[in-house]
């Protein structure tokens, strides 16, 4: 390990950690937080560099690190570098995981259609593992996984978690439907409600946009289209709360 000790960061150090822009699209992340490090530091990613106060040092896995930059900084503005008033000390850049072959999915899976919110996203992801539910598919409207903020508010747990991405999620559906039976979750006139929806260890379950919910197409080519019951007075649930109850119910019904 490389250690840097400064009293205050440098404009490059500043962009280099607050933003993914130069972080070649999602080819490397950016994890912050003691939690989501300590996650991060169980898989075998490279981190190559680590923003921290003195404090944080006793976390690092001096084994693992030998060609990781650690810049330690006591006395500056850490708002300007972690983004937001409430920040907890140490910040790393790593190799993003990788992506799982949609065609290689095994278990029950929760696929995201158009899902925009990070905060949705990551905690769907943190919930999705709390259930050992470790399949997540995501298309090319919905945010990516690995951004900052899903990390984050998914405590780290998409490190614990098989994600893949479909750029066709239409057609990849056609391809799974041999091996998986399809449920989209859709608050409509004719929707099975969820008490009589008949969930195995092969159910992909859909989670829609949270303005404007599941494609028309996937709905079509669905093998199942669930609702949970609500008040008339409530068009829909959240999306991460929506996942949250078919996912129970999921675990409730098989050996998962």
């Amino acid at each position: 390990m490389k250690y840097y000790k400064n009293n205050s960061p440098t404009d490059e150090l500043i962009e280099k950690f607050s933003s993914l822009k130069k972080l070649d699209n999602y080819q490397k992340i950016i994890v912050d937080g003691p939690k989501c490090f300590m996650q991060l530091l169980k898989t075998d990613l490279k981190i190559h560099e680590i923003l921290t106060q003195e404090k944080y040092l006793n976390l690092l896995d001096h084994r693992r690190m030998t060609d990781t930059h650690i810049h330690i900084l006591e006395n500056y503005d850490l708002e300007k570098i972690i983004g937001h008033k409430v920040h907890q000390g140490i910040i790393a850049i790593a190799d993003a995981p990788p992506l799982l072959d949609i065609n290689f999915l095994s278990g029950p899976a929760i696929c995201l259609n158009g899902l925009t919110s990070p905060e949705n996203v990551g905690s769907i992801i943190r919930t999705a593992a709390a259930f050992n539910i470790k399949n997540i598919i995501f298309d090319q409207k919905t945010v990516n996984p690995f951004s900052r903020r899903c990390i984050r508010v998914s405590m780290g747990n998409i490190f614990n978690i098989n994600v893949s991405y479909s750029q066709n999620l239409i057609q990849d559906l056609q391809k799974l439907r041999n091996t998986y039976q399809i449920i989209s979750t859709a608050n409509k006139e004719n929707s099975k409600e969820i008490s009589a929806t008949k969930f195995d260890s092969n159910s992909l379950i859909i989670i829609g946009s949270e303005g404007h919910g599941i494609d028309k197409q996937i709905l079509e080519i669905s093998d199942i289209v669930s609702k949970i019951p609500i008040s008339h007075s409530t068009l829909h649930l959240n999306a991460s709360i929506s996942a949250a109850i078919y996912m129970y119910e999921l675990t409730r019904n098989t050996n998962v």
